[in-house]
């Protein structure tokens, strides 16, 4: 695939907050598919800590530990050019002008230049479902790309991913995500169901769920295509699993 435009925006990553002892099961992901992180982050006056799956397609999957900042993490979707954007809030206002844009710089570890976070300043820090643009600074750009085939992970790409989500959540969300997501549709059945641009494979599927009775966003599947020859095998834990077929793998969570 060629270089993208410079204004042309693709998934970046995604995140589901989940509760504290389930993240700490989560940690043996590490053990069990290669390149996987686990890591405590700081930026500005936030940190967190999270699990992270990574792609040769270049997006990858962040867990986040609910607590401290991040008490009500629900769902957050980032769309950037992987490295290659630029002008990112400049055309956004073009493209939206309706929208009042926020932007600011986030040092990685409080000290280095990391990226510039752009986000609908309607969209407040206790939102349980957040949308935003990154543009990534100095170093992390170069840094950005070189994600892009790596070779340390057997995860190809992530193919889609099943949500359940409050009621009133799941009312707001085509209008949080029109802009970012066009082609969102609802079914017959009342499940939202969006189509995402992404630079090294051809889109990722969301699929989200009305859940009365919930309060946060929960993942329920998240389903990866994985390279041949890899060395992942299915391993289950109370709440959630890891099942492989061939070179399909769903990442599935029960409670």
């Amino acid at each position: 695939m060629t270089t993208p435009k410079t204004n042309a925006l693709f998934l970046d990553h995604f995140y589901a907050g989940i509760d504290a002892d389930q993240f700490d099961s989560l940690k043996i992901l590490g053990e069990l598919i290669p390149g996987t992180a686990v890591r405590d982050t700081s930026a500005g006056d936030y940190s967190w800590s999270g699990v992270y799956l990574k792609s040769s397609s270049g997006v990858y999957l962040e867990f986040l530990k609910r607590g401290k900042d991040f008490e009500r993490v629900g769902l957050g979707l980032a769309f950037s050019g992987l490295g290659y954007e630029q002008g990112v809030l400049e055309n956004l206002s073009s493209q939206y002008p309706e929208l009042d844009w926020g932007s600011h710089e986030i040092l990685f570890h409080g000290k280095d230049p990391w990226f510039h976070s752009i986000y609908p300043s309607y969209q407040k820090d206790e939102d349980r479902a957040w949308t935003w643009a990154m543009e990534y600074l100095s170093e992390k750009r170069l840094e950005r790309r070189r994600w892009i085939g790596r070779v340390d992970t057997p995860i190809v790409s992530f193919d889609s991913m099943n949500v359940e989500v409050p009621t009133d959540l799941f009312g707001e969300l085509p209008n949080k995500w029109h802009r970012w997501i066009p082609g969102t549709k609802k079914s017959d059945a009342g499940i939202y169901r969006a189509s995402i641009d992404c630079f090294k494979q051809d889109s990722f599927e969301l699929i989200v769920h009305n859940s009365a009775g919930l309060e946060l966003p929960m993942v329920k599947e998240i389903c990866a295509t994985l390279r041949s020859g890899h060395k992942v095998e299915n391993y289950t834990e109370e709440n959630w699993s890891v099942a492989v077929n061939g070179e399909q793998m769903q990442l599935v969570f029960s409670g």
